[in-house]
């Protein structure tokens, strides 16, 4: 198959198939070597249904060869709870479903800053890709019973099916003047930070806004 002038190769598992409307691919960062993709799904996949979905606590992170796009590996990324996105909940829109990731960046070999979020909060995370982190290969197959997104935590700790662990770097919660609506992140520095606000098409109103974030520490 070929869309314009570019191959397009089936290359990913057909699971991704039960991806939620328009929840797709939102973040993807190449590795600082540039070897390889890492692609998250912006939220969990309705798989078997759309109830799981809605449930979901956790999204898939796939990393691709980044010449070949074949699956190398894939992890578990945890969502906080709703309830800890704190503009959201006080606006009564604090709800599993509105959980999404936005975007992503290399923060140095095998590490990846997160930009997690519903609406009105945003928060950044670390986290490290550990080999002994990946999920084992059965769940790439739509027909494995539960599916991730049946799972609950505890159940998935119980099987031995590991999630990634994060280190939180920073919340907007934390500071009450900065906008919401992130969908972008970028790492200026070991100490900087530059986030960008989602305007929406502009049919609100919105328009697009940049911060920079300087903290006192390194942060990666």
């Amino acid at each position: 198959m070929r869309a314009g002038h570019q191959r397009v190769r089936a290359t990913l598992p057909s699971i991704a198939r039960h991806r939620r409307p328009n929840r797709g691919f939102e973040a993807i960062a190449l590795s600082s070597d540039g070897r390889h993709l890492h692609v998250f799904f912006q939220s969990a996949l309705s798989h078997p249904d759309r109830a799981a979905s809605e449930q979901g606590r956790r999204a898939r992170l796939w990393t691709l060869d980044a010449r070949t796009g074949r699956l190398l590996a894939q992890h578990l990324y945890p969502f906080d709870s709703p309830r800890s996105f704190t503009r959201d909940a006080r606006a009564g829109e604090a709800d599993a479903a509105g959980l999404k990731i936005c975007d992503a960046t290399s923060a140095g070999p095998g590490r990846l800053l997160v930009l997690e979020r519903i609406s009105r909060s945003a928060k950044v995370y670390l986290v490290a890709l550990d080999a002994r982190a990946k999920t084992p290969a059965r769940y790439l197959r739509p027909s494995t019973r539960p599916t991730l997104e049946q799972t609950t935590g505890g159940q998935l700790a119980a099987s031995g099916v590991p999630q990634l662990r994060k280190i939180l770097v920073f919340s907007t919660d934390d500071v009450p003047r900065i906008d919401r609506d992130f969908e972008g992140l970028a790492l200026l520095s070991a100490r900087q930070l530059l986030l960008v606000t989602d305007n929406d098409f502009g049919v609100e109103g919105a328009r697009t806004r940049f911060w920079r974030v300087t903290f006192r520490r390194p942060i990666v």
